[in-house]
């Protein structure tokens, strides 16, 4: 579900709704959810979306707590951060990310200049534009129109949709089960 931004900088406020249904492309039918992010693009010289994701060691950590978890039928994670089911999705998303080359990008005009407002803080230091506060200010339905529905090499390169695209989570959960 897209989040609703509030992106404040010195001199103005902006809302930006977050897009849905971006993917990337690993073969003819096998697809992965981008998971796109607020981003401040020098290309674009506006705030617009870029692709986010985190490191390998992240996802290597967030796969033992999911491990640990779908090994004790029942028991989910104190914090509720990772649910068993998930496991899958995130041993796919680290195979991505530890061949991915490239870092992450602009999804509008495919810039690797931008700065990724995304983190621990509420406020980030964005080259060019100064001191910048990020709210998520709500949720749009993803049933509604979405802003974008775009497709991606793995390595964050805008393609044509594929023919017969279809998403591979539901069947993927199914197989954890």
């Amino acid at each position: 579900m897209p989040a609703i931004f509030s992106i404040t900088t010195r001199h103005q406020r902006l809302r930006l709704i977050g897009s849905c249904d971006n993917y990337y492309v690993f073969a003819p039918g096998d697809l992965l959810d981008l998971h796109p992010w607020p981003a401040w693009c020098a290309a674009c010289a506006r705030f617009t979306e870029a692709e986010q994701f985190e490191t390998v060691a992240w996802y290597d950590e967030q796969i033992k707590v999911a491990e640990h978890y779908h090994k004790s039928p029942g028991l989910l994670p104190p914090d509720g951060s990772v649910r068993p089911g998930d496991l899958y999705d995130l041993r796919r998303r680290r195979a991505w990310v530890s061949a991915r080359r490239s870092p992450a990008k602009c999804i509008e005009c495919g810039s690797t200049a931008v700065t990724v407002l995304w983190g621990d803080a509420d406020a980030f230091d964005v080259p060019g534009v100064g001191r910048v506060e990020l709210q998520v200010c709500g949720r749009c339905s993803s049933e509604g129109p979405c802003v974008h529905h775009w497709y991606f090499t793995p390595e964050g390169d805008r393609v044509p949709e594929p023919s017969g695209a279809t998403r591979r989570r539901a069947s993927a959960r199914s197989r954890e089960r």
